[in-house]
Order: structure tokens, then sequence, then C-alpha cells
């Protein structure tokens, strides 16, 4: 909330009417985000995870291994080193979660290669699934591949 009711020197600013609005909105969104996405976002991993027992074992030994090392005292860091649930994370994300981010062009107008152009100011909204099966952007984007990152490059 800091963020939206300080400009960028923490100083408060006006908070009128029309500004309430907009904090509204912004609250609806991130707790329609925090609360909706994640419960997909788990279910749709736990569902995954446990209808591929063939995956179970490598994750397994990966996280004993990095425990191990650890000494179990796990770090972010630690977690992070965890490649194979991380790439079978990141294909369900891909898989299963159409987001659509929302972005508002302010400063200036976008124009694309084709001509068209978004002018300034107005509210821009992604389906990220177009890139999640875009078969320029994947390879065989329709089938599911757990270790798809252990390998993918950005």
């Amino acid at each position: 909330m800091e963020y939206y009711l300080c400009d960028s020197d923490y100083e408060p600013i006006n908070v009128n009417d029309e500004y309430m609005e907009y904090l509204f909105e912004q609250l609806i969104v991130t707790l329609f985000a925090a609360f909706f996405t994640t419960v997909k976002v788990v279910t749709e991993a736990l569902y995954e995870y446990a209808g591929r027992p063939e995956l179970w074992k490598d994750i397994f030994e990966e996280q004993i291994m990095i425990y191990n090392k650890t000494n179990a005292n796990l770090t972010i860091d630690d977690i992070h080193k965890m490649a194979k649930l991380d790439s079978l994370l990141k294909e369900i994300l891909r898989h299963s979660f159409p987001v659509v981010l929302k972005t508002t062009m302010n400063n200036e107008s976008y124009t694309f290669n084709t001509g068209a152009k978004i002018p300034k100011g107005r509210v821009v909204v992604v389906y990220a699934a177009d890139s999640h099966f875009n078969s320029r952007v994947y390879n065989d984007p329709e089938i599911f591949q757990p270790n798809r990152y252990l390998t993918f490059k950005y």
C-alpha cells in the first residue's frame, strides 16, 4: 500500500475519490490473483506430480542430495539448486496457467513492426497462453515435458 500511497520519495500523495477507486481496483486484482491463482497452481502441481510416479525418485533424490549437503540447513539458494523440481513446476505453470497480464502504456505509444499502434495510456492485456503454446517459443508446446527447462534456452 505504501507504493500506492506515496510518490517516489515516499512523500504522501493526494488521495481523492478517483484515486481511491484506482486503489480499490488494484486491491481486488491483487486479492483475486493471490487467492485463485495460488489455489489453481497448487492443485495443478499436486495433480501433475501425483500422476507421474516416474518422476518421484529423481526429484526426491535431488532434494535429499541438496539437503544432505547443507547439513539440514536449507536456504532459498539451496532450493533454487533443485533443477528437476524447478523444471517440473515451470512446465506445470506453462501448461496449465494461461495468466492474463495487464500493463498500462503510460509514457509513450508503441508501434509494432506491422504498423499497428498502441496509443499512449492505453491498457494492454496479454494472454500468456499465446506464448506458452507457441511452437516458435517451445518445441512440441502441446506435450507436457517435465524436464523441458533442464535444457531450455531463453
